[in-house]
């Protein structure tokens, strides 16, 4: 593993770099979450290809985010930029979770050229209007789930310090990462109790409600082996009710994420859907295996 900062020019971005041959793939990770947590999967892509992990604005020992206005075309030229910078000459494979799905899109979109496949991870759909529009319509959705509420909450984290969030959330390692180097396990504990990570995931909570790609930009998106794997609806709809949502509520709202994550392997007519049996939102963790295996059906289809 080869940890560095590196400068794009317009800020420093904490990028991590394993593996030395095959093809180059880029992971672009979740809101809120570190790179460190795509340990395993890096683990084992890293034996047969090159793998790219970064943090992007705010996160990690990244630049922090400076313009209140950022937005999702700043976020995929800064990766354009890493690229440039790391003098990556052949498309790549993109890899990216969650609101970093959001990112993917806009960039293949953006940048059609520099991508050669694409695996989406339970990626959030760019059409988040509709899912604003009906979380408005559930009342109990909307009082705990109503992201103006989630942005205020992440400003006030931001306005907190190290220690008094470090108090707050009292981090603590995931079953396995204490197996991990001690310098890693660290930057996994500092990550999460940085002000500035709060700040970053306000504003990128904000972009994603305003990412809606139009149908003229959904042609453009490249023709590459895609892969999309879609969570478990029934576990996504029992951690809402466990939470005490009714269940009316919560099936409404998985219903239509779902139906939105699903359309996504549409984008390209090289495009498939992988269901994550018994896995919830971060795929990546509670399954490594099946999006390891997603990578190289993408990998194989190019080949």
């Amino acid at each position: 593993m080869n940890k560095f900062l590196l400068d794009i020019g317009t800020k420093k971005l904490e990028v991590k770099k394993s593996g030395t041959t095959g093809p180059i793939i880029i992971i672009e990770t979740g809101m809120g979450v570190s790179m460190y947590d795509w340990h395993e999967v890096i683990r084992v892509l890293e034996k047969t290809a090159t793998v790219i992990a970064y943090h992007r604005s705010g996160y990690g020992e990244s630049s922090p985010v400076s313009d209140e206005k950022r937005v999702i075309s700043d976020i995929t030229n800064d990766l354009h930029l890493l690229i440039q910078h790391m003098n990556i000459s052949e498309p790549i494979i993109l890899v990216a979770h969650s609101f970093g799905g959001v990112c993917a899109q806009h960039f293949a979109i953006q940048y059609p050229d520099l991508i050669k496949g694409i695996v989406l991870v339970d990626a959030s759909p760019t059409d988040y209007t509709s899912i604003e529009q009906l979380k408005s319509q559930l009342p109990v959705i909307n009082e705990r789930y109503n992201s103006s509420k989630v942005i205020e909450r992440f400003n006030g984290f931001a306005s907190k310090t190290y220690e008094e969030l470090r108090e707050l959330f009292k981090p603590r390692l995931m079953p396995g990462q204490e197996k991990l180097i001690e310098d890693l396990q660290r930057s996994i504990l500092d990550f999460g109790i940085s002000p500035m990570l709060y700040k970053a995931m306000a504003n990128e909570l904000n972009n994603i409600i305003n990412s809606k790609l139009s149908a003229e930009d959904l042609i453009k998106f490249p023709q590459v082996p895609l892969r999309v794997l879609v969570r478990d609806r029934t576990i996504e709809i029992n951690k809402l009710v466990d939470a005490g949502v009714p269940y009316s509520e919560a099936e409404q709202l998985e219903n239509l994420v779902q139906t939105l994550i699903r359309e996504q392997s549409d984008l390209s007519k090289k495009g498939k859907l992988i269901e994550a049996k018994q896995c919830g939102h971060t795929i990546y963790r509670e399954n490594p295996d099946i999006v390891i295996l997603a990578i190289q059906q993408v990998i194989d289809d190019i080949i």
